[in-house]
C-alpha cells in the first residue's frame, strides 16, 4: 500500500517519468532483439557432399559448418527424391526437420561442425533433378557408375547448380516399373543464325512442360560455334544449360566461324524439339538443301527463313559472297538545269542529287564561256574553283545535294539552245527549265520528248481549213484570203467570241439570200435580231483588236506544266551529256506590229463589210408599221316583238 502511494507521489512530482520508456527506445530494443546474427547470411556452409547411389538405396553424407544455430535447406524435392532417414552425428533423434510453404525440406543445424546423413530408397525414375539450395563446396561421387550418370559437376567436383542423375539404359531394363504420372521434361530449342559481318548464333531454350523441377541440358553445338555467354560450360562439343525449378527459359550467345557450308542436324533426343532461323545480311548469298522452309518472314515482315525439323533431319546451308558487277561508285539520281536567258547574259544553275559509295572528287564540264558564280553542297556554300570549263566537286559517301550557278555572256536570240553540260557519267531524272521574260514571243520549241508543245499552229491549220471552206461556200461576200486573215486575228479570242463574229457575217449573208418577209411583225423581229447581233459582233471585234495591240500572244503552250514563259522538259534516262532544248522566239514588238497591221486591215475591211451589211439590213425597209385590227365577234340577232316568226 505504501509502495503504491509512493509511486503516485513520484508520478505526481515527476510527471515526465510517465513517458518512459519512449517509442524510440522501444524501437531500438526491438531492432536489437530481432537483428540477424553477425554471420548472416553465411552462418552455415556445406563443406563437402558424398553421394552413394545404389540400385535400391541412396545415401548422401554432408560435412556442415555452422557459426550459429541456423536452419539449412536439404537437397531433396517432392516428386524427385525424398529421404526417409536423417541423422546428425549418427543420432536420428537429434535432427529437427520442417517444411516451408513451398514444400522444401529444412533442418535446424546446431552451431559447430557436424556430419549429416540423408538416406532413402532409390527413385523409380529414369531421370532425377536434384536441387542444391545450399550449394556444397565439393561433391564426391562414390556411387556405382554403371547405374547412374551424374551431370552438373565441374571436372574438379564443384557443382554448377542443380544435379541431374540419369539412369543408364541397361539399368533401366532391369529396374522396376517407372513411377506412373511423372513425365520427363519437354523443351524447345530455337537457334537463330545471324550471318552478317560477324557470324553469331543466339540459342534460346524454352520449357514446354510444366515447371517445378530443375534440369540440365547438354546441347550439341554447331561446327565452329564458340559460346561467349558467361556461366555456360562447354564439354565435348556440347553446351551445358541449366534451368532452375522455377525458370521457364534460358539463352546464350555464340560466335560462329565463317564457312562455306553449315550442317544443321536435329538430334534424336526426344527431350527437346529444334527450330532454326536464318537471319542473313545482304552481303551473303544462301542456298538451302534438305527440308523445306516453313516460314520465310517473321511477324513484322522481316526476311527470316525458319525450319522446324523432326529428330534426325538435316539442313545444309551453302553460303557464298555475291560476286560484284562492274559499275560506277557514284550515281546521279536527279539533275535539274534551270536557264534564265536575258538581253545581255544568260544565268544558269544545275542541281544534282548524288549517291556515292566512297569519297573523292567528281569533275563536270560547264559550257564554253561559262563563269562559275557559286557552288553549294547540302545548302552550304563551298570554296570550289573553276579550272577552264571543268569544276571538281568534293564527294563524300552517302547522299548529298549539289548546286552550281554560272553565267554566260550570251543573249537570247531568235533561236536559243540550252547550255551543254557534261556530267561525265549517265544519269536519270534529268529536267530542263527555261524561264522566258514577257518581252518574248515564243513560236516553236523542241527538245526531249516530254516537254512543251506550241498548239497555236495546229489551231491555225484548222482555222485556215475552215476559212477555205467558208470562202468557197459563198455564204458571205468574203474571199478566201479575207476569211483567213480574219481567222488569224480571231485566234486570240476564245471559241465563243470567234463564233459570234463568223455567225454575224453568215447571218447577213443569209438575210441577203432570203426573199422579203411579208408580215411586218416577222420582218421587224428579224431586223431587231440582226441589229443586236451586229452590236455584239462589233464589240467582240473591238476586244480582239485591243487584245492584239495591248495584250500578250496566246500561243496555247501546253505540256509538262509549261506555259508561255516557263518551259519544262524531262528525260528519265540520259547519257553523260544530256540532250539540249531549243526555243524559237522573237521580240514581243514583232507581235505588236503584226497585230497592228491586222487591225489596220480589219478597219478597212470592216468599212466594206458594214456598207454591205447596211444594204442588206435596209433592203426591205428598216422598220415596218404593224396595223392592229380588232377582232370580229358574231352574235345571233334577236327577233322583233311584232314578228310572227315566219
Amino acid at each position: 500500500m505504501r509502495k503504491g502511494v509512493l509511486l503516485l507521489v513520484v508520478l505526481f512530482v515527476f510527471p515526465a517519468w510517465a513517458d518512459f520508456p519512449s517509442p524510440a527506445l522501444l524501437d531500438e530494443l526491438k531492432a536489437r532483439l530481432t537483428e540477424p546474427p553477425r554471420c548472416y547470411p553465411g552462418c552455415a556452409a556445406i563443406q563437402s557432399m558424398t553421394l552413394r547411389l545404389g540400385h535400391d538405396r541412396w545415401e548422401m553424407r554432408f560435412e556442415i559448418h555452422a557459426d550459429n544455430s541456423v536452419g539449412i535447406p536439404l537437397p531433396s524435392a517432392d516428386g524427385q527424391w525424398w529421404p526417409n532417414e536423417v541423422r546428425i552425428e549418427g543420432d536420428e533423434t537429434s535432427a529437427d526437420l520442417f517444411r516451408d510453404a513451398a514444400g522444401a525440406l529444412w533442418m535446424l543445424a546446431p552451431a559447430g561442425r557436424h556430419e549429416l546423413l540423408l538416406a532413402g530408397p532409390a527413385p523409380v525414375r529414369s531421370q532425377v533433378d536434384l536441387p542444391l539450395p545450399l550449394r556444397p563446396a565439393r561433391v564426391i561421387d562414390a556411387s556405382d557408375s554403371a547405374l547412374w550418370v551424374l551431370n552438373g559437376l565441374n571436372p574438379d567436383g564443384v557443382p554448377q547448380g542443380a544435379l541431374q542423375l540419369i539412369r543408364r539404359q541397361d539399368a533401366v531394363a532391369n529396374a522396376k516399373t517407372l513411377e506412373p504420372g511423372v513425365l520427363p521434361p519437354l523443351l524447345k530449342v530455337s537457334r537463330t543464325l545471324q550471318l552478317g559481318l560477324d557470324w553469331t548464333v543466339v540459342t534460346r531454350i524454352r520449357r514446354l512442360s510444366p515447371a517445378g523441377s530443375p534440369l540440365i541440358l547438354d546441347l550439341p553445338l554447331i561446327d565452329g560455334e564458340a559460346v561467349t555467354t558467361d556461366g555456360v560450360d562447354v564439354m565435348d562439343g556440347k553446351a551445358r544449360v541449366r534451368l532452375s525449378a522455377g525458370a521457364d527459359q534460358a539463352s546464350f550467345s555464340s560466335r560462329l566461324t565463317p564457312t562455306e557450308r553449315i550442317e544443321l542436324t536435329a538430334p534424336s533426343d526426344v527431350r527437346w524439339t529444334e527450330e532454326w532461323r536464318m537471319d542473313v545480311a545482304p552481303l551473303w548469298r544462301v542456298d538451302y538443301s534438305g527440308i523445306p522452309v516453313i516460314h520465310h518472314q517473321d511477324g513484322q515482315g522481316a526476311w527470316l527463313p525458319t525450319f522446324a525439323p523432326w529428330p534426325g533431319e538435316t539442313v545444309t546451308v551453302n553460303v557464298t559472297r555475291p560476286t560484284g558487277v562492274p559499275g560506277s561508285l557514284l550515281t546521279i539520281d536527279q539533275s535539274t538545269l534551270k536557264v534564265s536567258p536575258g538581253q545581255r547574259a544568260t544565268d544558269s544553275s544545275l542541281a544534282l542529287e548524288i549517291r556515292a559509295s566512297q569519297g573523292g572528287q567528281h569533275v563536270i564540264a560547264l559550257p564554253q564561256g561559262a563563269s562559275l558564280r557559286s557552288v553549294s553542297i547540302d545548302g552550304k556554300t563551298q570554296p570550289v574553283r573553276q579550272e577552264g570549263s571543268q569544276v571538281a566537286l568534293p564527294i563524300r559517301p552517302g547522299r548529298q545535294s549539289i548546286k552550281l550557278e554560272w553565267r554566260q555572256e550570251r543573249s537570247i536570240g531568235m533561236r536559243f539552245e540550252t547550255p551543254v553540260v557534261d556530267l561525265r557519267l549517265p544519269s536519270v531524272n534529268h529536267a530542263i527549265t527555261v524561264s522566258l521574260g514577257r518581252d518574248r514571243w515564243t513560236l516553236f520549241t523542241s527538245g526531249p520528248l516530254l516537254g512543251p508543245a506550241v498548239l497555236f499552229w495546229s489551231v491555225l491549220l484548222v482555222v485556215v481549213l475552215i476559212a477555205v471552206g467558208l470562202g468557197r461556200s459563198a455564204l458571205a461576200p468574203l474571199k478566201i484570203h479575207q476569211w483567213v486573215l480574219l481567222g488569224v486575228g480571231l485566234t486570240q479570242l476564245d471559241v465563243l467570241g470567234a463564233a459570234l463574229i463568223v455567225g454575224w457575217l453568215l447571218a447577213l449573208g443569209a438575210r441577203q439570200r432570203t426573199p422579203a418577209i411579208e408580215k411586218p411583225f416577222h420582218h421587224n423581229l428579224v431586223q431587231l435580231g440582226l441589229a443586236l447581233l451586229t452590236l455584239v459582233a462589233l464589240s467582240t471585234l473591238f476586244e480582239a483588236v485591243s487584245r492584239g495591240l495591248l495584250g500578250y500572244p496566246s500561243m496555247q503552250i501546253e505540256g509538262n506544266n509549261s506555259h508561255a514563259y516557263l518551259l519544262n522538259w524531262y528525260q528519265d534516262r540520259v547519257g553523260a551529256v544530256p540532250d539540249q532544248a531549243s526555243i524559237i522566239s522573237v521580240p514581243l514588238w514583232a507581235y505588236r506590229v503584226a497585230m497592228l497591221v491586222w487591225a489596220l486591215w480589219l478597219a478597212f475591211a470592216l468599212l466594206a463589210w458594214l456598207k454591205w451589211g447596211w444594204r442588206v439590213f435596209a433592203r426591205d425597209g428598216l422598220w415596218r408599221k404593224v396595223e392592229w385590227r380588232p377582232s370580229v365577234t358574231w352574235r345571233k340577232a334577236k327577233p322583233d316583238a311584232g314578228s310572227t316568226g315566219e
